[in-house]
This record gives C-alpha cells, structure tokens and sequence, in this order.
C-alpha cells in the first residue's frame, strides 16, 4: 500500500500544483495533477471523506491519468452518466446521498480549481463504493451476528476500470452486473419499485380499518395473491387468498373468526413503509451471495421454511423445511452436500444433551429405553451402562458423556442424512416428527434443518448410481417397524457434491409473482437496519449549566487522515446519560456546555473524566511519539490500541459502561481495521445498547445464556463488572458477547481499533497517554510501545 499523506488544506495543495505546471498544456496540467497525488499518497482527504489512492491508481491508469468525469471546467457525458447511477442508487435499495454527496453536489456547482480535482477524485471513490457496495453488500455480514457465516466478498478493482472504456450510455448497465445476478434479486428489484410508489401516492393502509374488506382485498392483489373483486363481501375467494397469504407467510391461523386482531390480519396490514424497509434488506442480503449463483445448487430461505433446488436454472426440486428456532437459529452460510447418508445414528451434540435431554433422564431413566440411546462415557473411553452412573449428580460441570441415537424410525434424523462440510454440525435430515409438516411456522428444530421430501433429494443426488436410483432399492435398508437397526450406517458419496445456500431472507418473490413477507424471527433485519442506519439512541447528559471551552494542542501525524478530536458529554454518576458526540480540529478552543466530557482522538482515548467548567479553557495535549525503531525500513506499517493491555481495557470497558456502546462511531472501511466513522462510512458497531437487554427482560422466550449476558449489563455498578461480556484477544481484536430478539446470545468479533495506517519509519503518531501497537503488515512483525508516563501509559 502507497504512503498515506493527509492534506490539511486541499485548495492549497491543488494550487501548488497548478503553479508548479504552469507552463504545460492544460490537459497535462489536469493529468498531472492527479497523476502527482496518487502517485505521492496511500490516502487523501476531501471534507469529511477519505480516497485510497491505490485503488484511484488502477482507476486512472486506464485513462493515463487524465480526468475521466470532469474536462474544460464542466462535467463530461461520462460524468454526467456516472451524477445519474448515484442519483439512481435506490432502485438497488442503496442511499443516493451515499454517493452523490452533499459535498460534491457543492463542488459540481464550481469546476474551477481546485474544486474539480476534488470532485474528479470524489467521483473515483463513489464509483468504487457504489460497485463494492453493489457486489459484496454494504457491510461486512459476519459484523452483524455471528450466525452469519458468509465472509465478505473481494471486489475486482480492475474490473470497475474496465467499464471506462464503455460509453457513457451504458455505464449504468455495466454497473448492474455487479448486482447479484438471478432471478430473485431481479424481483426484489420490481417490489421496490413497486412499494415506492405505493409510499408516494397512497395512504398507508396499517393506518386504515383492519376491518374493512376492500382494504383487505386491495392489499392481498397488491401483494399478487387472485382477488377478482374488492368489496365489502366476505367471498370465499377472499378466505383462500388468506389461507394461502397465511400459509406463505409463516402465520399460523386460529380456529377463530379472521378478524382485524387476527395475527394473519396484523401481518397483512403491516406498513408499507416497514415493507419497503424489508425489501432494501433482502436484497443487501443477497449481496453476501456470489454474484452468480451455481446453475447447480440448493436454496434453503431460513425465513419461509422451504428448500428449492435448481439445475440448469430451472427449478427441480421444492419443499418444506424445519429449520432452526430462534433462540437457536439456523446459521446463514455457503455449503455442499457431500455424502448421503441412510440409517444414520444421532450423536447428541452437547449444548441439546444439555439443555433438552439431561432434564428428560433426571425426571425418567427409562427415556434411554424408549428413545434408544446409548451412553458413552468419554473419560473411560468407552459404552457404559445408564442405570450406573448417578444422573441426578450431572450438571453442565461434570457432563462427560456422549449420548447416541441408534438408526431407526425413532431416530431424531429420521432414515437420511445429507452431509455438509461446515464446523458447526449443521446438516439436512428426516425426521421423526413429520407432523409439524402441516404448521405454518417451522421455526422449530435445534439449528439443523430438517426435509420434508428427503427420498426425492436422496433420488436426485444419486440418480447416476444404479444401486441407489429408485426408491425401492433404497427402502430396502431401511428396518422394519419401530425395532431400530443397530449399527446399520450406510453412507453414499454425492459424484457431484452440489453447492447449499441458507439465508434469512424476510422478503422474496416467488415464480407465480406473489410477494411474500415473513417476519423477522431471528432478529437479523433489526440488527442489519440499526447498523445501516446508525440508530444508537443517546439518553441526554441533563440541563446545560453554562458553556465552557475545550483545546486539544498537537499535532497530527501524516496518516492520521482525520484530525479530529471527539468529546461526549456524560452525567458522571449517572450510566447512559451521555450526549452526541461532537467533532472539532487541533489546537483550537471549541466552546461547549459545561460538564464531564469522554474526549479522545483518531481511536486514542484520554483515561478519566475531563472536566469542562463553565468560563473556562480545559486543555489537554496529545503525545506524539515516533515508530519504534524496528520499523525504520518499513512503509506499510499500522498503529492501533492495544487492547490485550489492561490499560487500554480499562478505558474501553470505562467507555462503555458510561455509554452504554463503544464511543464514538466505527466503522471498517476502507481502512481494514476499525476507524472513525466519517463521511459516507457506515457505522459497525454502535447498533448495539442495553435496550435490546430491557427488551428481553421478561421474555420467557430468552435462553438462560442471554439471560445472563443482559444480568450481567443491566446490573453492574462499575465498569469492571463488564469484564466478562468483552473477551480481550491476544492480537488486539475485541469479542463482544451480546444479545438479539427474541432472546438468544450471540458473539460478534471485532477488528482492531486503528489510529494510523499506513506509516513509514520516521513517521509519528499523536496520540492521548496508552498502549499501541505496530504492526508491519509485509513483515509479520509487531511491536507493542506506550506514549507518555504515569498510570494511563503502564
């Protein structure tokens, strides 16, 4: 990666270059320009948005470095074509604003220098966003739970360069096919389209009566379900549209009359809005997928409970599923049925054998009987006996056993088994209790994800082996009634092992053109919402007394690409009290309320309360302190905090508890690690607050694991009594333990928190009192160093 060089001032960097070049050409002069800042610089800053020029590099070297959206003081057509995309952003669900900034929309006002370099430059970099954002999603999905397993795609810079040489006409094209490409996010597309204009040009219909049968009807046409009339008649077209809207949407329908307090009917009612809301989510989500998807493979939407598989595009096989109950939720991965498995035996996995079944054998030892389960004792290494070990002594402490299903009917995965390759023991099974089949809401199983038709997928995955292709010849292996067939495993490899996506999709379209919703069970469009649009909620410090001023003296260092301090004022002895932040440059008093500020700067963060009194300058200066001399050789080098150090843990967990999230806001791009959230970065980590732990405090839903995690939050006094909610890893990265809605625990792994990258030897860093570390990315090599003396440093 390039030197990073932070422009303090861009107007006088840009007129120092049109007086060095003076006597060029002026199109020389506009390609020298740019060609001089990126060859100088890892990053430059306009406003509050940061351009990587390695990545302008492989842009402009298509054009020779020559301006490609602004000539001669006005907007080329390719500029113009490019204004038009990110004004368009939304029909992929994405924000304009995002893209065409505020800023440049000031800058395109005014092409002369040194305005159009900066927006020639800005446009470079939303065009990259806006291609990244397309293709891989706009956040890193392991960022939001951590039964996300999806890992963020890379985006193929060179590939964006190559739709320069298009024309301007069909720029907009190009960039679709960064998009995902298949059928459903096509429909997705037609649906938002479809749901804008129904938030621009009608009342929402949540609004109206629920008891009013024309709404009703309107509704269910909009949604493409076949209502011939609207009315106030209750026709029995109109009761079947229901039943199937019911049906397709996971909604269970009571014996009762279907009223305007009927769930069926509060699901149909939802708002419009919401709904465009889900749309823009489902497509994001879809992001985390290859841009094309096998002409091969399975599609398990964990949302709507049903299995679909393709071949050659077309639709081969459809089913329903039981997939994982929200408290334990089916992960939302790539994976690839292997092997085929008949008879198979059931290992209990222990977090079940400690949950489900402990408490059955305590109450009844004859459970091992009835279900047929063995025991193996793993200390001894070998099958025991139950009636001779003491269950009603077992606990979570000492539960050293395994317990195993024989293959049989009775067996919890049926007669088949659909092997995958992940770590988490997640399969696809038969069943036993094949009537939960009928009930519109499956969300039911402990993660795996159980078939309702696994003979037609046995039959399709092995259709090229003779001994295994009808089902006759299967069945013949499978045991005659309830007697279960000991140790009678028989496994079959797949010749082509074909590709399995799971996804949560709250939101798709299906073949017959019927827009179907499913409600957010696993809590996952929440937490996606509130990162996207960063909806931490700040409880006020309390009345301003008066106003006093802040000062923080020194001097940034050269890849400190922001410069900005950050100060929260907070009620002291009040937790979650706290104010916005506000942002202010070096070396200047802002004015402020008086009060007890959380200051910190570029990611350091000053120990303690800092005082503001009323009348009063409080000053405070920086560190700054040189690489250490290790890196003397070395140009690629990052410095962050370095939370394995118990000082910097102290100041996190202080922030946090203070709070009530991490200070100030994060973001992950496009500097690798976490760093200030500016600009047009979204925040990844403040989405998360003590509400979701209010909101689950009386759920009888919630699992005893978040439970714990929401005691342990909501009831400390101080901040070492969130020690155990943060796990602090050994390379400076951060494990969070947290909760979702409806009541399971999840961990999310944070990056390390940067506050300079990249740095050459030489180079300073100007930072508040602490721990840092320095990383040489090329060299593997680490050092860790402190700035300044006393406590906050040891």
């Amino acid at each position: 990666m390039a030197f990073l060089f932070r422009c303090a001032t861009q107007a006088l960097l840009i007129a120092s270059f049109v007086g060095g070049f003076s006597s060029i050409s002026k199109a020389s002069l506009e390609g020298d320009s740019i060609h001089q800042l990126l060859q100088n610089n890892g990053y430059l800053k306009v406003g509050t948005q940061a351009f990587e020029t390695s990545v302008l590099e492989t842009i402009y070297a298509t054009s020779s470095y020559e301006p490609i959206w602004i000539k001669d003081g006005q907007m080329t057509p390719m500029g113009e074509a490019l204004k038009n995309v990110f004004l368009s952003a939304d029909r992929h669900g994405l924000s304009p604003n995002a893209y065409w900034t505020p800023l440049m929309e000031k800058f395109s006002r005014d092409l002369k220098a040194p305005s159009w370099i900066s927006l020639e430059l800005a446009c470079s970099d939303a065009l990259v966003r806006y291609a990244r954002n397309l293709q891989t999603g706009q956040l890193d999905p392991q960022s939001i739970d951590d039964d996300i397993k999806f890992e963020r795609k890379t985006l193929d810079v060179k590939a964006v360069a190559a739709l320069l040489s298009r024309k301007p006409e069909q720029l907009a094209e190009g960039l679709d096919l960064f998009a995902p490409q298949n059928s459903q996010y096509a429909r997705l597309q037609q649906a938002l389209a479809k749901w804008k204009e129904i938030n621009q040009t009608e009342i929402s219909e949540a609004d109206q009566d629920r008891s009013n049968l024309s709404v009703i009807k309107h509704r269910l046409k909009i949604l493409g379900y076949a209502i011939s009339e609207e009315g106030e008649t209750n026709t029995p077209e109109l009761q079947n549209a229901l039943k199937i809207f019911a049906a397709n949407s996971g909604v269970e329908i009571s014996k009762e009359k279907i009223g305007p307090k009927s769930p069926v009917i509060r699901h149909l009612m939802a708002s419009p809005k919401a709904q465009q809301l889900q749309i823009e989510l489902s497509m994001e989500k879809l992001r985390w997928l290859p841009t094309r998807l096998e002409s091969r493979h399975a599609f398990v939407n964990l949302a709507f409970q049903q299995l679909r598989l393709y071949d050659q595009d077309q639709l081969r096989l459809q089913m329903k599923t039981i997939n994982g109950r929200p408290t334990r939720r089916t992960p939302s991965m790539r994976d690839a049925i292997h092997t085929v498995e008949f008879n198979p035996s059931w290992s209990v996995p222990l977090s079940i054998a400690l949950r489900d079944k402990l408490p059955m054998i305590k109450r009844d030892l004859s459970y091992f009987d009835r279900a047929h389960f063995r025991v193996y004792d793993q200390r001894l290494g070998r099958e025991v006996e139950p009636s001779r070990v003491d269950w009603s002594d077992v606990d979570k402490g000492n539960f050293n056993y395994e317990l195993k299903q024989a293959p049989g009917p009775g067996n919890a995965l049926g007669l088949v088994k659909f092997h995958l390759r992940n770590p988490w023991a997640i399969y696809l099974h038969d069943t036993n209790e094949r009537q939960l089949f009928p009930k519109n809401d499956r969300l039911l199983s402990s993660g795996c994800i159980r078939l309702e038709k696994p003979m037609d997928l046995a039959l399709y995955l092995l259709k090229d082996k003779s001994q295994w292709s009808s089902a006759e010849s299967i069945e013949a292996v499978f045991p005659h009634g309830k007697k279960p067939a000991r140790d009678n495993e028989i496994r079959v490899s797949v010749t082509n092992p074909i590709p399995v996506y799971t996804l949560f999709q709250t939101v798709e379209v299906g073949d017959d053109g019927i827009v179907r919703f499913a409600d957010d069970a696993y809590g996952q469009d929440s937490r996606l919402l509130s990162i996207l649009s960063g909806s931490t909620k700040v409880i006020g410090a309390g009345p301003v007394q008066g106003m006093g001023a802040l000062q923080v003296n020194g001097v940034a260092g050269p890849s400190q690409i922001f410069a900005r301090v950050n100060a929260i004022r907070c009620e002291a002895l009040k937790r979650g009290a706290c104010d916005a932040s506000v942002s202010f440059g070096l070396n200047k008093a802002r004015a402020l309320p008086a009060g007890y500020y959380i200051v910190g700067f570029e990611n350091s963060i000053r120990a303690g309360w800092v005082k503001v009194e009323e009348g009063a300058t409080t000053q405070l200066d920086l560190i700054q302190t040189k690489l250490p001399e290790a890196f003397k050789n070395d140009d690629d080098v990052k410095v962050f905090r370095d939370l394995s150090s118990s000082v910097e843990q102290q100041k996190f967990l202080w922030a946090v508890f203070h709070l009530g999230h991490q200070p100030f806001s994060l973001s992950n791009e496009p500097f690798g690690d976490l760093y200030i959230a500016e600009g047009t970065r979204a925040d990844t980590v403040t989405g998360r607050t003590p509400a979701e732990c209010l909101r689950l405090k009386d759920d009888p839903l919630s699992t005893p694991e978040a439970k714990e995690v929401c005691q342990k939050i909501l009831n400390a006094k101080s901040f070492q009594d969130l020690s155990s909610v943060y796990e602090f890893r050994s390379d400076a990265t951060v494990l969070e333990r947290w909760v979702s809605f409806p009541g399971d625990r999840f961990k999310v792994i944070y990056k390390r928190h940067l506050v300079a990258a990249p740095l050459r030897g030489g180079d300073f860093v100007s930072v508040f009192p602490g721990v840092y570390r320095a990383v040489s990315e090329k060299q593997s090599r680490a050092v860790t160093f402190r700035a300044g003396q006393g406590p906050d440093a040891r």
